[in-house]
């Protein structure tokens, strides 16, 4: 007797409906991910088609020189200062010498950019503070709960006036 081999046949899967699959994922994924937002430094650039800019002469005592070397350290007024006391002594300097005041800084291109942004974020808020004395001095209140029209005539009492300076040294 002899026996019959048999020939099995290996099932094959139905893959048509893995790619709609996949798909139907990747979309759900992308909608139901949080897509954290860039937040940049707010500053006023002067439009790129003007060739001559019109030179604004500032009295020395009324200058706030920052300057960031490349070794990461900073100075204020040529003066070392360490990044704890720069919001206290540009908010002291700034409310001193009033609307006229102007920030200058000069960063080293060899400069980490962490210094430069929390140095950003030192006179940011300095200036916070400034405005919030004012708006509790004018109207009693804090800068934050303010009218628009309050918060406007804060800001021309204290305008935030910064100038980029770029040496490349």
């Amino acid at each position: 007797m002899a026996l019959k081999r048999r020939n099995h046949s290996i099932p094959e899967l139905n893959m048509t409906s893995t790619a709609d699959i996949s798909f139907m994922l990747l979309i759900f994924f992308l909608v139901a991910a949080s897509m954290d937002a860039d937040r940049g430094i707010a500053r006023l650039l002067p439009p790129a088609d003007q060739q001559e800019q019109p030179k604004t002469q500032v009295e020395q005592d009324k200058l706030i020189a920052l300057t960031i070397s490349a070794e990461n350290t900073l100075q204020l007024n040529g003066q070392p200062v360490a990044m704890g006391e720069l919001r206290e002594r540009v908010g002291q300097l700034v409310s001193s010498i009033g609307t006229d005041h102007l920030i200058t800084v000069d960063a080293a291109p060899q400069a980490h950019y962490s210094t430069y942004f929390e140095m950003q974020n030192e006179i940011a808020r300095a200036y916070r503070d400034v405005r919030g004395h004012i708006a509790r001095q004018q109207f009693g209140a804090d800068y934050a709960s303010l009218t628009e029209e309050q918060r406007e005539s804060v800001r021309q009492l204290c305008p935030q006036r910064i100038a980029e300076i770029n040496n490349n040294n």
